[in-house]
């Protein structure tokens, strides 16, 4: 299933991304989007194993255009939504490869529902802080800022290191 769901969000994302811009009345970012997302699915297409050169490229071409979009007046929703669907579609991407190591296939569905699960869990809290970031304005200074930052990396280190222990 996962196969064909990283070219579906790969598709999605290309989609939210185009009409975005569509919207926002820039046609030809808009194009670039869906260009992206076509050269993205074209080589995860042919390959099926992936590229990760490209994936990662993918990723970060998705990134600059959602910076991109914000500079230039997108909606920040459509930002936040565009950047969690490329993330989920690099790291389903990823998953793919992983996947084709697995020795059995009971193995290999049991990876699939546990991947496909932290990942929804993953987006969901992603939406959730990110549209948080969005409604509530706080002000800071750069100190403060900065602490909060490095607390939030540590804790998330912590998280990656007790998630991969189970």
């Amino acid at each position: 299933m996962s196969r064909w769901l990283r070219l579906a969000v790969v598709a999605l994302t290309g989609v939210v991304f185009g009409l975005g811009f569509l919207l926002a009345n820039h046609p030809l970012v808009a194009l670039a989007g869906f260009l992206l997302a076509g050269g993205w699915l074209l080589v995860a297409w042919r390959v099926p194993g992936g590229n990760p050169a490209v994936d990662g490229l993918g990723l970060l071409a998705f990134v600059g255009l959602a910076a991109w979009g914000l500079f230039v007046a997108l909606s920040a929703w459509i930002a936040l939504l565009g950047l969690l669907l490329a993330l989920a579609a690099w790291d389903l991407m990823h998953f793919v490869r992983r996947q084709g190591e697995a020795l059995d296939e009971a193995s290999d569905a049991r990876m699939e529902r546990t991947h496909l699960t932290r990942l929804g869990l993953a987006l969901g809290i992603g939406l959730v802080l990110g549209g948080l970031a969005l409604v509530v304005r706080v002000s800071l200074d750069f100190v403060v800022a900065l602490g909060i930052g490095i607390l939030a990396i540590a804790a998330l280190s912590r998280l990656v290191v007790a998630f991969n222990r189970r």
